[in-house]
């Protein structure tokens, strides 16, 4: 990665983490924005390679976006039995 000069933070910016995850830069603000809200397990995986996290914190990472699941993809039956 290119060196852009002095950073006021010693972290990763958004381009560079997308990068890294091997996302588009545009696809990780939208994630970020909330604006997609069912990324695949490879961009999951991607984003968790990217950060560096250990076993436990990539699993739970996935656990947290799969855990989403809203009433309209599940259907009006399964999503009243869920409650």
């Amino acid at each position: 990665m290119a060196d852009r000069g002095r950073r006021r933070v010693p972290s990763l910016r958004r381009e560079e983490l997308a990068q890294l995850a091997w996302i588009r830069n545009v696809y990780y603000i939208r994630l970020e924005q909330g604006l997609d809200r069912h990324p695949s397990s490879d961009v999951i995986s991607g984003l968790a390679h990217a950060l560096q996290l250990n076993y436990e914190a990539a699993e739970y990472l996935l656990k947290r976006c799969r855990s989403y699941e809203p009433a309209h993809r599940i259907g009006p039956r399964m999503a009243s039995a869920a409650r």
